[in-house]
């Protein structure tokens, strides 16, 4: 009985925080759509407001994204791979898993 009335209690609250969320996404959206055009995301950023743009930052964005993937992916499955196949079954190996 605990244990159902908690399970609803957490979903409840999930789901307020995930409606609450929504809601400000719809916000942002519907204050913003109008000012998205193709100029905002080719053009660098400017003085003027009506020129300016988001390339720089989208670029190094997307750079950063990839060099952490090109590092990370390798180096977390070859540590799953050895722990997994080739570390022994101690504390700290317990602990990391």
């Amino acid at each position: 009985m605990k244990e159902r009335f908690f399970n609803i209690l957490f979903l409840i609250a999930v789901l307020v925080g995930l409606l609450s969320l929504l809601v400000l996404l719809i916000d942002v959206i519907s204050d913003g759509y109008k000012h998205l055009s193709w100029d905002f995301f080719t053009n660098y950023a400017s003085r003027k407001a009506e020129k300016s743009g988001i390339l720089a930052p989208l670029a190094g964005t997307l750079w950063l994204i990839s060099l952490t993937a090109l590092f990370t992916i390798p180096i977390g499955v070859s540590t799953a791979l050895y722990l997994e196949e080739f570390a022994s079954d101690n504390l700290f190996t317990k602990l990391i898993k």
